[in-house]
């Protein structure tokens, strides 16, 4: 198990930052269960921490490892 705590931000074009009212920035705690050597599920709650941002967020991941 793995605890992550990714930021998921939007600020506009590089070029051209959004003001700072339109900007959405969330932070979200997750967990990472590896449950197999092949498969992976990620769970988070996401919290908006700018007004234009969703106020709270659910995410899930299924991941499948693969080899080339």
């Amino acid at each position: 198990m793995h605890a992550p705590y990714p930021l998921c931000s939007a600020v506009g074009p590089a070029t051209d930052f959004l003001p700072t009212r339109f900007q959405l920035h969330r932070i979200f705690p997750a967990i990472d269960l590896n449950l197999s050597p092949k498969w992976e599920v990620n769970f988070g709650l996401g919290v908006g921490v700018t007004r234009s941002s969703d106020h709270l967020t659910a995410k899930r991941i299924l991941g499948d490892r693969f080899d080339f």
